[in-house]
Parts: structure tokens; sequence; C-alpha cells
């Protein structure tokens, strides 16, 4: 992650040396994402699922759509900015806060914090170009190197009238950093505002842990627990709208 981090940075202090040296263009993309798991394990499930009329803890809450920012780094090899690498980082913060009443001025409560850093490096081919604004669509196959950072659980009970059950009741649970590779499929457009600014908005579709699963660990973005069977494939969908600003003015 650290290598992913210094090469963006060179990047953005040396573009147009590269621009002129190794690829025809060199843009930089900062941006805003959306990000949802999807599929049916545990890590999606509601923290509070009922069964035979009692509260079970089985689920990590992580059901919702959570954002997040991303920057990355867009080098074009030819003139017709057809064939291109991308370089690049993201990070994601996903909060989902749960209560269940307990009796009069009294709640159960479940906090799951899980947040990651992502590096990605991917190659993209625009199959179509418009004949305005120098629109473009295009695709691309990304590998993705994913470190959860952050990846904890409070929960406990507290009460209006005896704020001191706060103290009794309280609990944290949390799960070391991990490291998963990922890979993701990415479908985009991209088209000019001004000179060399540009609107770039894609959407991906992957697998967060292709490799480097731990069925030891359990579900990879859950808290282990013991309806846990191990860690399963998780897919999810991303959505990104960035800014685009390329050192040459394609025209």
């Amino acid at each position: 992650m650290k290598k992913i981090q210094i090469i963006i940075i060179f990047l953005l202090l040396n573009s147009n040396l590269i621009s002129s040296s190794l690829f025809e263009d060199v843009a930089i993309n900062v941006g805003f994402n959306i990000f949802r798991l999807i599929g049916d394990n545990p890590s999606l499930q509601p923290q509070f699922p009922y069964k035979d009329g009692k509260i079970t803890y089985t689920g990590g809450g992580l059901e919702y759509i959570e954002s997040g920012i991303d920057i990355s780094a867009t080098l074009f090899f030819d003139t017709n900015n057809i064939h291109r690498l991308v370089i690049g980082s993201e990070f994601i913060g996903m909060n989902p806060k749960e209560v269940r009443s307990a009796e009069d001025y009294a709640y159960f409560y479940r906090y799951h914090s899980v947040n990651f850093i992502d590096g990605f490096l991917g190659y993209h081919f625009s199959f179509y170009k418009a004949p305005w604004q120098n629109v473009r669509i295009y695709s691309g196959l990304e590998m993705m190197f994913n470190n959860i950072i952050l990846n904890e659980l409070k929960w406990g009970l507290k009460s209006v009238k005896k704020p001191e059950i706060v103290s009794e009741f309280d609990s944290t649970l949390s799960k070391p950093h991990t490291f998963r590779i990922g890979s993701r499929i990415r479908v985009g457009f991209e088209g000019r505002i001004m000179d060399n600014v540009y609107i770039n908005a894609s959407g991906t579709l992957g697998i967060y842990n292709l490799l480097l699963r731990n069925n030891s660990t359990g579900e990879l973005f859950h808290i282990p627990n013991p309806f846990d069977k191990g860690e399963a494939l998780q897919p999810f969908f991303n959505f990104l709208i960035s800014f685009q600003y390329r050192f040459k003015d394609a025209k």
C-alpha cells in the first residue's frame, strides 16, 4: 500500500515529465465514490435479528450504501487515448448503527465500524468516442490490494435514567489489520467540461477477497462469532464520479 501511495505522489509531482517521455498523456482523477457489499453472508445481515422471539447477534449490519474518496492517475499510451493504465487508491468507511428497546428509557445498541484503504492497478480500453466534447466510453479490469485498517464493534446497554449502567455493559470487539487481493470490472465514460478538465464516471462489480482468504477468522467484514462458518467470497458494487485533469488537452 505504501508503495502505491509513493507512486501516486511521484505522478503528481512529475506528471509533465512522465507525459512527455513515457506516455502520450497523464491525467489525475479526484472523486467521490459509493460502495456497497452485495450477497447474503452474515456481514450483511441485521445486527439485531430475532429468532424464536429472542434477539440473536448474528449480523454485521453492513447492508447499506457507504461513501468514500478516490484519487488515481490515468496514463494514456497512445495519441488517441484508447489504451490506458490506471493506478490509484481509495478510502471507504462503513459505520452501521442499530438500537433496540430494552425497557422504559433503556436500549441495546450495536455500532459496527469498518474502514479500509485500497490500492488498485488496471488496464482500461476506450471502445467508443462521441463526436462532441471528447466523450468516450471505456471498460477494463483492475486488481485491488485491500487493507482493512479498522473492524470494530461496540455494543452494550444505555439507560437514560441510570447512566451508570453503561459502564457495566459496554463492550468492544475488534479484528486486527487484514489484507486481501481482489479484482473488479469497470465500465465508465468521460467527457470534457472545459479545456483540460473532464468529468469521469464509472461503475465496478468485483470480488473483494479473491485471494488470501482465511477461514479461521470468519467472514472478512464480520466480528467473529459462532455463526460464522468461514470466509466466503465477498462481492461488491462501487460507483465513482470524479474530476479529471489532463496535462495535455486531447483533441
